[in-house]
């Protein structure tokens, strides 16, 4: 137990002082506007990734392993994300170094009006965005090298640095993060590239128009970090709760929306593989 305790101590003050070598830069104007900017805008984080994926998507030449590497990389985000807040659900909770008081946090200087709060009330380990965004940077680096080494960049420097700079995460928080979206990527990537794939791809054949519209929702609710899902999530369980669901929490809410979602699925797959029947 001792030794535990000592260890448990020292990956502590690991953390505390990779931490204050990321956040002890605040308060330079320019960086502190960098990083705000980065963490408001979606352009830079998500729209670029995911511009990228359709990039590839539409490059000349064979594209049968291409695309089915993409649909594996997008459904492995997707189950990265979901993993990333269970985790961060059952997990002891951990609070925001923002708000832990006696660490040596550093804010930056916000122009007037501007803040870094509005972040829900969730446990800082692990990061999702960190998941999020490192699951999709190692997806496209499986399609396409440089284009996945650019994601990476954007990943490392434009989420992971720029939480840590701002105090929404400790170091540890956004490397485990990381781990889990290349972990989720690899343990899903032979699953995804079989049935599924396939029946994406005979949907995509079958029903272009409604596959397009259907994915540029997806590649657009990824983009903006799934916001108007969490908004509506939030307001599904406001509405339960006041129902008398008052047990309910925004995990049982999340484990209906992937069953709805497993629901929806399952029926595309019915109706291409019905089609392709007749066919």
């Amino acid at each position: 137990m001792g030794l535990i305790l000592i260890a448990r101590d020292a990956a502590w003050q690991a953390d505390l002082w990779m931490f204050h070598l990321v956040n002890g830069w605040s308060g330079n104007w320019v960086l502190d506007w960098g990083a705000i900017y980065a963490s408001k805008t979606y352009l830079l984080n998500g729209a670029i990734i995911m511009a990228a994926y359709w990039w590839v998507w539409f490059l000349p030449g064979p594209d049968q392993d291409r695309r089915t590497k993409i649909i594996s990389a997008l459904i492995a985000a997707i189950i990265t994300l979901i993993v990333a807040r269970a985790l961060a659900s059952v997990l002891p909770f951990r609070l925001r170094p923002l708000s832990a008081p006696g660490i040596g946090y550093h804010g930056p200087n916000l122009p007037s009006g501007q803040n870094i709060t509005g972040f829900e009330d969730w446990s800082s380990f692990p990061s999702d965005q960190a998941a999020l965004f490192f699951a999709l940077a190692v997806g496209l680096w499986r399609c396409s090298r440089p284009l996945g080494a650019i994601a990476i960049l954007i990943a490392t420097i434009g989420v992971c640095a720029v939480r840590v700079y701002l105090g929404i995460h400790y170091p540890s928080d956004v490397i485990a993060g990381a781990a889990i979206g290349v972990l989720c990527v690899y343990a899903t990537g032979h699953i995804a590239s079989g049935r599924p794939a396939r029946i994406v791809l005979a949907f995509e054949r079958d029903f272009p128009p409604a596959f397009y519209a259907a994915m540029f929702l997806i590649t657009f609710e990824i983009g903006s970090l799934f916001d108007d899902v969490r908004e509506f999530m939030h307001g599904v369980l406001v509405a339960l709760r006041a129902s008398g669901m008052h047990a309910l929490n925004l995990m049982g809410v999340l484990a209906m929306g992937v069953g709805a979602m497993a629901a929806i699925s399952l029926a595309v797959g019915l109706i291409v593989r019905s089609r392709r029947g007749h066919a």
